[in-house]
């Protein structure tokens, strides 16, 4: 659990540690641990509740058919870029990985259409203990993987989900946050 003092710093706390136990203000305990998180300057962080990614993509398309049945938006001007505004979240990008615990080899209708490009790392490691250890792994899986986005071969891929500039997988970047010891 984190205490009121803990959001000030950037400690090396295991991440079992930030589990929400049932007791306390929830939204208190989320809002502090983002500021934590957030002092890094490029890492973001979410919480999804009572969350479907099928819901949200069916809701992002009733959203558009009622702003085209109502005559503000041509069908045929339909982009991703449109469709992503239906979504619950739409200004936050698109993970990069997804690390699924529990040994479990599927999505389980998390992020549907968010994941498209993301690199997903399996672990049987179920959540409550997955720690830093676990959490070190899978960023080095995800520094040895090839992201092609789309690209197959050399022959052009569509380009989504590329971002600019160093990648928060940046080993430099994560000794600093976790100050692990190289």
């Amino acid at each position: 659990m984190i205490d009121d003092g803990e959001a000030d710093t950037l400690s090396p706390a295991p991440l079992n540690d930030w589990v929400f136990d049932g007791e306390g203000d929830l939204d208190a305990v989320c809002r502090r641990l983002v500021a934590r998180l957030g002092e890094a300057g490029w890492l973001e962080y979410g919480v999804p509740g009572a969350y479907g990614g099928r819901t949200e993509i069916l809701r992002a398309c009733a959203a558009l058919a009622r702003r085209a049945a109502a005559g503000e938006l041509d069908p045929d001007d339909i982009d991703e870029d449109k469709f992503r505004s239906g979504l619950y979240a739409p200004d936050i990008p698109d993970p990069d990985l997804v690390i699924r615990t529990s040994g479990e080899y599927r999505l389980s209708n998390f992020l549907i259409w968010q994941t498209a490009y993301a690199e997903i790392y399996f672990t049987p490691v179920y959540w409550p203990d997955f720690g830093e250890r676990d959490l070190l792994e899978a960023v080095a899986d995800f520094q040895g993987r090839e992201r092609r986005f789309g690209d197959v071969n050399g022959e052009g891929g569509d380009g989504e989900g590329k971002a600019g500039g160093r990648s928060i997988f940046d080993p430099a970047r994560w000794k600093k946050l976790l100050k692990v010891r190289s």
